[in-house]
Formats: structure tokens, C-alpha cells, sequence
């Protein structure tokens, strides 16, 4: 984000001076609750789409996808219609109202009310997932590690508190959590997002400070959409019932692409800069967890 935003590393600088505690801890339970929220996801509610209709989660995701993609793209050129208000107002209605129609469409079991839903809560939850990525850049490097491995280890206590609560409880965390999320990291993320787009939009940065700007075409940003891809992927491989067995398999391609790719690499002799973030892509797949 930094890299993108040039003028978010002193708004950044300047907000985590005095590296007030509530901020470390805010940040840190925002980050737990997105992680969670992803369990909760595959634990309580994508059993329930299935009864209505079996395609609701491929439904909800390619709209979601293609909504959020196309709300990144309008920031990228037009920035000034996402405040921080707006972008506040937009997640916290978005979720409030799919939450609404998805539970609606569940109990109803009306399909067409239950795709609505869902895709408007995948739109809510990657919008508040925006806003809790934000808040963290005010955290230095050192206190950001730290808050991302006690959010992690957290998450994962709640997964088994959480597993002993009735379906019906994990349905209503999941619609919760997300809005939980914004209301903690909005004090910290409001000023930041107001400055992100403060000096023009990155399509302009570019022209200023061409350097300084990620472009959508840059490995890192590459990495990242392919991570999304590849985690997609190991999460429906080798599934019974809809439910994956075991992702390990899945990276069996992958293989073959990382051993294609250290063989081209090595005749190119890459910089650390570039080899690094295939790595991270790398070391990010072998990771993924299947969810149960």
C-alpha cells in the first residue's frame, strides 16, 4: 500500500509516533475477526447455501470479485468519489443489508433472494477488510508483525470457541464480525484514507513519481492475484461433498510452474527484489489451511 500511496508513509509516520497501545490492540482484534471471519465463512454459512441452492458460494464470488474489482479500478482513476465517509457508509450498509437478504433467502429458501445476499456480504466483508488493511499501515513494521502473529493465534482460539456454538450463533458472528472490525480500526483508518487520495489519484502519482508507483502489471501485484487463485484452488481440490480433504495435492502444479520458473530464472540471473516475492507466493501456497 505504501509502495502505491507514496503519501501514506508520512501519514503512516506521523500516526504511529506515539505508538499508542490502543491502536497495537485495535489493529490486532480488527485482523483476528477478518481472519475468523473467513472460518466462519466455510464453517456456518456455506452449509446453509448449499439446501437452497448448491451454486450460491460460485455465485457470490464471481460477483463479488468482479464488484470489488471494478470499485478498485474506479479509485484508480477517480478518486475523489471514495471518502472516507462513503467508503465507511458503503461497507457498513452493504454488510448490514446482506446480512438482512442472505438470512432472508436461507430461511425462506429463496435462491435468488440467497445469491443477492451473499454477493452483497463477499462485497461488505472485502470493503471491510479494506479498512482494517488500512488502519494497520499506521503500525511500524516491527509492531504490524507482531499484531499479525497474535491475530493469527487468536483467530485460531476463537475457531474452537466458536466450533461449540450452535449453527445458528456462527451465522450471526459471521455478519457480525465485519462490522465489529470497522468500528475498532475507524479512528485509525478514517485520517489515512482520507490521505490516500488527498493528492490525486495513483494514475497521476504515476506521471510525478513514477518510481514511487505500483502498477497493476508489477510482480508483487501479480503475486498477490495469483495467491488468491492458487488459495482458491487448493480449497476445492480433492473434495467429497464440497468439502476439501486435503489441499496438499493441489500444489502438485505448482511444482512443475516453480521448477519452470528457477529454470528460465536462472539463465536471467534475477535480483533478490524480483525473486522475492515469487518466493512469498510460494512459501504462501505451501501454507494454505483447508477450512473445515
Amino acid at each position: 500500500m505504501v509502495a502505491a500511496f507514496p503519501h501514506i508513509a508520512s501519514a503512516s509516520a506521523s500516526t504511529t509516533a506515539p505508538a499508542h497501545p490502543l491502536r497495537f490492540l485495535a489493529c490486532t482484534l480488527a485482523l483476528a475477526g477478518s481472519f475468523v471471519g473467513y472460518w466462519l465463512l466455510n464453517y456456518s454459512a456455506f452449509p446453509l447455501f448449499d439446501p437452497v441452492y448448491f451454486w450460491t458460494r460460485e455465485a457470490s464470488a464471481v460477483v463479488g470479485g468482479i464488484t470489488l474489482t471494478a470499485l478498485a479500478f474506479a479509485s484508480y482513476w477517480h478518486p475523489g468519489l471514495f471518502t472516507s465517509r462513503r467508503f465507511f457508509a458503503a461497507a457498513v450498509s452493504t454488510m448490514i443489508a446482506g446480512s438482512l437478504v442472505m438470512t432472508a433467502g436461507i430461511f425462506a429458501s429463496l435462491p435468488a433472494v440467497l445469491v443477492c445476499g451473499a454477493a452483497l456480504v463477499t462485497v461488505g466483508t472485502g470493503l471491510a477488510n479494506i479498512i482494517v488493511g488500512i488502519g494497520c499501515i499506521g503500525l511500524d513494521m516491527r509492531r504490524l508483525g507482531i499484531s499479525v502473529t497474535a491475530a493469527y493465534v487468536l483467530a485460531y482460539a476463537l475457531r474452537g470457541v466458536f466450533a461449540l456454538l450452535p449453527w445458528e450463533a456462527n451465522l450471526v458472528l459471521f455478519c457480525f464480525i465485519p462490522l465489529l472490525t470497522v468500528t475498532l480500526v475507524a479512528p485509525y483508518a478514517r485520517p489515512l484514507l482520507d490521505q490516500v487520495y488527498a493528492e490525486g489519484s495513483p494514475a497521476q502519482a504515476a506521471v510525478t513519481a513514477p518510481s514511487s508507483f505500483l502498477p497493476f502489471g508489477h510482480q508483487l501485484f501479480v503475486t498477490l492475484l495469483l495467491f488468491r487463485f492458487i488459495y482458491g484452488y487448493t480449497l476445492t481440490f480433492g473434495e467429497v461433498g464440497r468439502v476439501p480433504l486435503l489441499a496438499l495435492g493441489a500444489l502438485a502444479p505448482l511444482v512443475l510452474v516453480w521448477d519452470t520458473w528457477c529454470s528460465a530464472a536462472s539463465r536471467s540471473r534475477p535480483t533478490r527484489s524480483s525473486s522475492c516475492p515469487s518466493c512469498v507466493r510460494w512459501l504462501g501456497s505451501s501454507c494454505c489451511p483447508s477450512p473445515r
